[in-house]
């Protein structure tokens, strides 16, 4: 384990470009619109693992399109593209992703083997080779799919405001909050900042004496058997901030606790996105 020094936020490149982003997580994700492909998927915890590392493929359709991936000859489904507030967050034509889930046996979506769940990590390396865009094919069609308020309708209609939740009673307990992330990435969207903004409120609502904050570097077995790390800049990146968001939060130097854990956590091919979470474990004050 490596200390983060709080003394880190005097690096003045990292704290102005986060400025703001406390704001940010403490709000966006209350109006943030929801758009889902309307596919009743069972859990599949059964189905087989896979993982894999592919340039991702557009399939063009009559109305959004299909994200694909092709691995030893197959093509298989992630997605659609969809509204911001969407579970599923595409690949990019350009760069490879990391295609992590479990294989549902007998589906199929825009003409390829479905994957579900599935996690999809953007690798920032430039790789100019994926560009492939698939034209309408006459057969294939999207999932059945329903857009909600967002952007793309302009702000014609109402955003409803989420409930906050119930204000805990004591006696408080120290509560863990568990961020994921995705592969080799510092970046954090609406799932990411509506966690971290529970644990800043329940902080804020028991009075915390210590807030610990550990960052843990994933290492993912593929299904070809290679390995893949996680770089310890892109660990050094989150643990920085994260500490700009508590401070900005308001909690003082000797209440938070950043630690870094650079050992590579080397998965087995099952779940191994579980191994880069971060997690807040928020202890109560007296």
């Amino acid at each position: 384990m490596k200390l983060i020094p709080l003394t880190i936020m005097n690096n003045t490149e990292y704290s102005s470009s986060l400025t703001g982003l406390l704001a940010a997580l403490l709000s966006f994700h209350l109006y943030a619109a929801e758009s889902e492909a309307l596919v009743d998927f069972p859990d599949n915890t059964d189905g087989e693992p896979i993982s894999f590392v592919s340039c991702p493929i557009v399939q063009d359709t009559y109305s959004v399109p299909c994200w694909l991936a092709n691995f030893e000859g197959q093509n298989y489904y992630l997605g659609i593209t969809q509204d911001i507030g969407s579970s599923f967050h595409p690949p990019q034509l350009k760069h490879k992703v990391l295609v992590e889930g479990r294989l549902l046996a007998g589906e199929s979506l825009c003409g390829a083997q479905v994957i579900h769940p599935v996690k999809i990590s953007v690798l920032p390396e430039l790789s100019p080779e994926c560009n492939t865009i698939l034209p309408q094919i006459t057969g294939i069609e999207p999932p059945p799919h329903v857009r909600g308020p967002g952007p793309s309708n302009r702000g014609l209609e109402p955003r409803e405001r989420a409930e906050s939740p119930a204000a805990p009673q004591p006696p408080f307990q120290a509560r863990t909050f568990t961020v994921p992330f995705t592969f080799d990435s510092p970046y954090m969207v609406t799932r990411q900042t509506g966690i971290i903004s529970q644990a800043i409120r329940y902080a804020g609502q028991v009075d915390a004496e210590r807030i610990e904050v550990t960052i843990n570097r994933g290492a993912n077995l593929l299904s070809d058997g290679s390995h893949i790390v996680e770089s310890n800049m892109v660990i050094d990146e989150r643990s920085r901030r994260f500490l700009t968001i508590f401070k900005e939060a308001g909690f003082r130097d000797e209440q938070i606790s950043i630690r870094a854990d650079y050992t590579e956590r080397r998965g087995s091919g099952v779940d191994d996105d579980q191994l880069r979470n971060v997690d807040i474990t928020v202890h109560p004050g007296n």
